[in-house]
């Protein structure tokens, strides 16, 4: 039972995880804070696998882990993020581009930036590459930025010393500040002030210049599908529209475009009450839903059907292009 300063008291209730890749926090070193996005103070509603506590911000529905890992323990867990806690193995896997336009993300940004020829992008937490050789394959000049220094090093090998920088926005090398674009896939969860991160982010921008977002969409806290409070444990906070909508406000951007899509993929599920089966045919329906074809083939069914199109299938993620006025 938890009471907080308006004399409420809930119930926190503890999730089993669905990932065996649960972070192992130096719990004596934990930080109480508000709300990153808007600094209320939050209600405790859930206690996550990896025992820390995750509170729901009303006045910008946003949800969020309080009290947090200290900013030691993130710079020492991001330094080697992908060889230690992601254990990629195969750093190269993906390196061939077929068609960057099957990722519906860069079909809308395409819409919104025609001609990519002499455009610069940022892609900062490229982690595995993959949004940089997208990009790059659309004729946009492209730029890296990642905690993760041994990530760095392989990038460096394919996209060259002059393109990838390692660290943050804070201390890296980089001084380019005139980006057209400037993408954040699945970052913005992940700092301890994503509101910092995201005026650091502007600061790079030129006038009119865009800023992506992908970052898990929260769950509904009233139903029993809490997916994203049970993978990916590393996450700080969760967005959702509305709090979208806020970050807008708060830095003075207009939103070009925003969705809800998609399904989580959960690789290494295991066996902890959901069967490894039903799992890996979950994960199968996710990965069919969002083939382009699959995807144009239910659009049509909704239009014969009169019904409504729900959004390219799913609500996972939140897609979100913001323009710098």
């Amino acid at each position: 039972m938890f009471q907080n300063n308006s004399n409420t008291t809930c119930t926190i209730k503890s999730l089993d995880a669905l990932t065996n890749k649960i972070p192992k926090w130096n719990l004596s070193s934990l930080h109480e804070r508000n709300c990153p996005i808007c600094n209320k103070e939050g209600m405790p509603l859930f206690h996550r696998a990896d025992k820390l506590i995750i509170k729901i911000c009303s006045n910008c529905n946003c949800a969020y882990i309080s009290p947090s890992p200290s900013e030691s323990d993130l710079i020492t867990f991001y330094t080697h993020y992908e060889k230690l806690h992601k254990k990629t193995q195969d750093r190269t896997s993906g390196s061939v581009v077929t068609n960057p336009l099957l990722d519906f993300r860069n079909r809308v940004i395409k819409a919104h930036i025609n001609n990519p020829k002499g455009a610069k992008i940022l892609d900062i937490g490229f982690g595995m590459c993959s949004n940089l050789r997208n990009l790059k394959a659309m004729g946009f000049e492209v730029f890296g930025l990642d905690p993760d220094s041994e990530a760095c090093e392989m990038a460096k090998k394919e996209f060259g010393n002059d393109s990838i920088y390692s660290g943050t926005l804070d201390n890296s090398k980089l001084e380019i500040a005139d980006f057209d674009l400037i993408t954040l896939y699945d970052v913005i969860e992940h700092p301890l002030s994503p509101m910092t991160l995201m005026k650091n982010a502007l600061s790079r921008l030129k006038k009119d210049g865009l800023l992506a977002i992908f970052t898990p969409n929260m769950p509904d806290i009233k139903s029993n599908k809490l997916v994203q409070f049970q993978i990916d444990l590393e996450h700080l906070q969760y967005l959702t529209p509305q709090t979208i909508a806020f970050i807008a406000k708060e830095f003075n951007l207009n939103i070009i475009h925003l969705e809800c899509s998609g399904f989580p993929v959960i690789p290494d599920i295991h066996n902890n009450g959901i069967k490894l089966k039903k799992s890996i045919i979950h994960a199968a329906k996710g990965f069919v839903r969002n083939l382009p074809f699959f995807i144009r083939f239910n659009r049509i069914r909704h239009q014969l059907f009169n019904s409504i199109p729900d959004n390219r299938l799913g609500n996972y993620n939140i897609f979100a292009i913001l323009q710098k006025q």
